[in-house]
């Protein structure tokens, strides 16, 4: 932001930020009164987070215009009971629980009335605007009950974020302590706050306990909710942490280790038994020379040769999909390894087929793997498939879970910015932003090269993050970068995802000169996987819901 003096034809820098893409700052009067005032978005995932400025000293002669931060320092007011509720709605603010703050606040402003001033009326802006961010992330229908607990938390909805866990909601009892463990640092301040504000709050002194309980234990829980051994609040607690500690029924798997004589039986009762795993991510990688020694395989497995143009592969398992989330970096559990095969497909999802989905990451052809056996090096497995031969390694998929890009239809984006322009505005602008497009020039040689084979620029809509609507999927040829004085990668697209609002979640710049999106891998929960080739070698990235980006 700059100050420019005409009469003294000098310019001044006033104030510097960095905004996500596609979120440029704008004048909003937010007090009704005088000059509008600077708002920056610099919201990311969850946390909202918003600066207003004032314009000050706008007739002084003699000095300049400056911008000054409205800020959440308490003011001074005469009325002592006011006072006491005010200063704790910003104590609450400062500490990330915007909408308890902003209700606080609001009572505030209706006792104060007539005595409301404009330098109150600004700071209660600043806390509604952040109030209705942090509320619109807790009551969106989030595709995973992890992501719905974080965003009721960060907002301070502590018994609403408890009922699901008292209901047992599908989900949401085993993403409690796994939850916790990650976000602790950011729970446990706003949950402080709230008991400072109010001890005897009842919800909030639970998820205290439940956020003990994933860092130490439950003795330690216990005793920061009651002295009292006897204490109603600890025996309503202890029912509470049986059902956030209970395994999921998905976990159980082989209770007993199987003899010799039951093994078949064993195996038939596995089989029915839902997998730990329900997608896989891994890569195959051909084998030439082959030892039947070193490899695990089930009792009534075909004999292990190929058929003309097969080849032996290795399974490198990358991640794995269970309790609703992808595990990253995959580790499987130590017992495993003494269950016989036939057993351990069922653990790992593979079905009685037990096979795998291979895809050439640069033609997109899938074959069929099928598993055929399986070694243990500590807890790393590798397993072993047959399939046909190729010279690449493929990626390998749990079969239902492959997307390619080639199967989904596309557009032009010269086509899309005429038919919607203001979704159009939105994507310029980011493209803007993230590329250096200037958009009045692009849209201009887009209509130009309208007909153009291949297209320029075109656009594919996708079901990936949130759905409604679509996400979308940008590629840019080197052609077009050209034509607006921009260096392209090689011969090689640039790829970019964006919501409808012109959100960036991807792009290829990020993951490197020359990196090409080959598909993505789409969990039962909305979880997606971004398949992109830097290389001669596969990177996967996995959706962050809290960064809002794949990483």
């Amino acid at each position: 932001m700059l100050y420019v003096n005409p009469q003294l034809r000098s310019i001044h820098s006033l104030l510097t930020w960095h905004s996500p893409p596609g979120r440029l700052p704008a004048w909003h009067n937010v007090d009704q009164e005088g000059a509008p005032e600077l708002l920056v978005n610099q919201s990311y995932g969850l946390e909202p987070r918003f600066q207003l400025y004032r314009v000050a000293n706008l007739q002084a002669t003699g000095t300049h215009t400056r911008l000054e931060e409205i800020t959440l320092t308490p003011l001074s007011l005469a009325d002592n009971q006011s006072a006491i509720a005010y200063k704790n709605a910003l104590f609450l603010a400062q500490r990330g629980l915007w909408s308890d703050a902003q209700i606080r606040l609001s009572q505030v402003k209706a006792q104060l009335a007539a005595n409301w001033s404009v330098e109150l009326e600004q700071q209660w802006q600043l806390v509604t605007l952040h109030g209705r961010f942090s509320a619109e992330q807790a009551q969106r229908d989030w595709s995973q009950p992890s992501q719905k607990l974080l965003a009721l938390l960060l907002d301070g909805q502590w018994q609403a974020a408890l009922t699901p866990l008292k209901e047992k909601k599908m989900g949401f009892p085993q993403a409690v302590l796994p939850l916790l463990k990650r976000d602790f640092s950011r729970v446990w301040p706003r949950l402080t706050a709230t008991l400072q504000v109010n001890p005897n709050h009842k919800e909030a002194r639970f998820w205290g306990a439940l956020l003990l309980l994933a860092k130490e234990n439950e003795a330690a829980a216990l005793k920061w909710l009651a002295d009292d051994a006897k204490s109603p609040l600890r025996e309503e607690f202890k029912t509470l942490a049986q059902t956030v500690t209970a395994p999921p029924p998905s976990a159980v798997v082989g209770a007993t280790r199987p003899t010799q004589e039951d093994a078949s039986a064993d195996v038939a009762i596995a089989a029915t038994t839902a997998p730990l795993w329900t997608g896989l991510i891994a890569e195959a990688t051909g084998l030439e020379n082959l030892d039947p020694a070193a490899w695990q395989r089930p009792t009534n497995v075909a004999a292990w040769t190929l058929s003309p143009g097969q080849q032996w592969f290795t399974i490198t398992l990358r991640s794995g999909y269970a309790q609703q989330q992808w595990q990253q970096p995959f580790t499987l559990p130590a017992e495993l390894a003494e269950q016989p095969p036939e057993q351990l497909w069922q653990t790992l999802g593979l079905g009685n087929s037990a096979t795998l989905q291979g895809i050439n990451p640069t033609t997109g052809n899938p074959q069929t793997l099928a598993i055929m056996g399986a070694q243990w090096q500590g807890q790393r497995l590798t397993l072993l498939a047959r399939g046909v031969a190729t010279t690449q390694p493929l990626i390998a998929v749990t079969p239902g879970l492959w997307n390619n890009l080639t199967t989904v239809n596309s557009t032009g984006l010269a086509s899309l910015l005429q038919s919607q322009p203001a979704l159009g505005d939105r994507l310029l602008s980011t493209l803007q932003t993230h590329l250096g497009f200037d958009p009045t020039s692009l849209a201009t040689t887009l209509q130009q090269q309208a007909a153009a084979v291949p297209p320029w620029a075109t656009v594919r809509q996708v079901n990936l993050v949130d759905g409604n609507p679509p996400e979308l999927v940008i590629s840019l040829s080197p052609e077009l970068l050209a034509s607006q004085g921009l260096s392209a990668a090689g011969q090689q697209a640039t790829e970019l995802i964006m919501t409808a609002e012109g959100e960036l979640l991807h792009s290829s710049v990020w993951s490197g000169a020359g990196s090409r999106l080959v598909g993505w891998v789409q969990s039962s929960s909305n979880q997606p996987v971004l398949v992109v080739m830097p290389g001669d070698r596969p990177q996967f990235l996995f959706w962050s819901p809290q960064n809002r980006r794949f990483q």
